[in-house]
């Protein structure tokens, strides 16, 4: 669903709103992993949530802004 969700094709970068709506994707499956009280499976979901919105094409500014 995130990949076809970030795949559909955009002409400029990123907004915040498309950012929440990709982390919104992802709120349910890590919600249901995390009652059964496995936090690392949901380790796992965080980084490719992070590289899959800076491979969209996400403005350098909020890269910058998250890593400060």
């Amino acid at each position: 669903m995130l990949a076809r969700y970030f795949g559909r094709h955009r002409v400029g970068t990123l907004t915040i709103k498309e950012m929440v709506v990709g982390g919104l994707i992802l709120a349910l499956p890590i919600a249901l992993i995390l009652l059964e009280h496995d936090v690392g499976s949901v380790i796992t979901y965080l980084p490719i949530l992070i590289i899959v919105v800076f491979l969209s094409g996400i403005r350098i500014r909020y890269v910058v802004v998250a890593g400060v």
